[in-house]
């Protein structure tokens, strides 16, 4: 069973914490790394990867990772911007679901009345081969879902990040 090992950023205002994100090929979940049944959070990149080398875990690349920016979502979530970037949208809603994996908790964003929703978002980041790129039109009911969802997403990223410190 291979497993690949990604160190990714989750950065705040004031701050970066970074994690280590992982997959394997036999599951169709993806989890983060636990410590002391916590998500393993850590304050530097160089705590990261001591941590991946004390454990044995191989880093598929230490010197580049994803970053996720709480910023544009609390801005979204905030009124301070309207854009919806789609690709960032989804790719915070996937490290959620990753988060929710690994705790066992039970993950709104999986729920068939938010389908549509991810569909419309997938579909919006253009990542299908096709000529013609889709701009999404966007309902005031629409917005509002993506902004409840990611009122609770912060939350729960938020509460990962005040009960989980490893450096």
């Amino acid at each position: 069973m291979k497993i690949e090992y990604f160190m990714i950023e989750l950065k705040d205002i004031l701050k970066s914490y970074y994690c280590i994100w992982y997959f394997s090929e036999n599951s169709e979940k993806d989890f983060l790394v636990k410590s002391n049944n916590k998500i393993a959070v850590f304050d530097y990149i160089e705590s990261v990867i001591l941590y991946a080398s004390v454990n044995n875990i191989g880093l598929l690349d230490e010197k580049q990772h994803a970053i996720y920016d709480l910023n544009y979502i609390q801005d979204l979530v905030n009124g301070k911007t309207s854009h919806i970037d789609c690709s960032d949208i989804l790719d915070f809603w996937n490290i959620v679901d990753a988060i929710c994996n690994t705790l066992n908790i039970v993950f709104i964003g999986l729920e068939h009345r938010f389908d549509k929703l991810y569909d419309k978002l997938f579909r919006g980041c253009n990542t299908i081969l096709n000529k013609e790129i889709y701009t999404p039109q966007w309902s005031k009911s629409e917005i509002n879902q993506i902004k409840k969802l990611l009122t609770e997403f912060l939350l729960i990223i938020s509460n990962v990040l005040k009960g989980a410190r490893n450096d």
